[in-house]
């Protein structure tokens, strides 16, 4: 895809157009001849598309490209604490089912004065330490682009 600027104006191409081209011009390579007559290429950067938009398009002189500027939608504080309730409930879920199968030992405990092994002590004692770091970390964000990529991995 390629897009001239003419009189402030941006029209875009699917294909290269031959009306803009002087004819018996000789031009050196293909590059060239598109740039002779201001077609560049257009870029459209990468962005996620629930958390930001693309802006108008226009011409990158550094990079002499057509592109478009990457727009963070501005959330609501409620809409970030929505998410980050969303996000914790799946991290404790997630703590749930991973302690779920030594639940029996402290059942055990507390039913029969029976020890827990320390290996699974330790092992449940990192799970919960864990899910109460994210946890933390994910209450200290501030923009909904963060939480939303926020990653966690027990």
């Amino acid at each position: 895809m390629r897009a001239i600027e003419e009189n402030g104006i941006i029209t875009i191409y699917e294909k290269t157009p031959s009306h803009l081209f002087k004819k018996n011009a000789t031009y050196s390579s293909y590059k060239d001849a598109l740039n002779s007559v201001g077609l560049y290429r257009v870029i459209e950067p990468s962005y996620l598309s629930k958390m930001q938009s693309l802006g108008d398009i226009y011409f990158d002189k550094e990079n002499k490209v057509f592109t478009y500027p990457v727009i963070d939608i501005d959330f609501s504080t409620e809409d970030i604490d929505k998410l980050k309730d969303s996000k914790i409930s799946k991290i404790k879920l997630e703590a749930r089912d991973l302690l779920q199968p030594t639940d029996w030992y402290v059942i055990r405990q507390a039913e029969r004065s029976i020890d827990i092994p320390d290996q699974i002590a330790s092992y449940r004692l990192g799970v919960l330490n864990k899910s109460e770091e994210f946890e933390s970390d994910i209450n200290g964000l501030s923009s909904y682009l963060d939480v939303a990529t926020y990653d966690y991995s027990f």
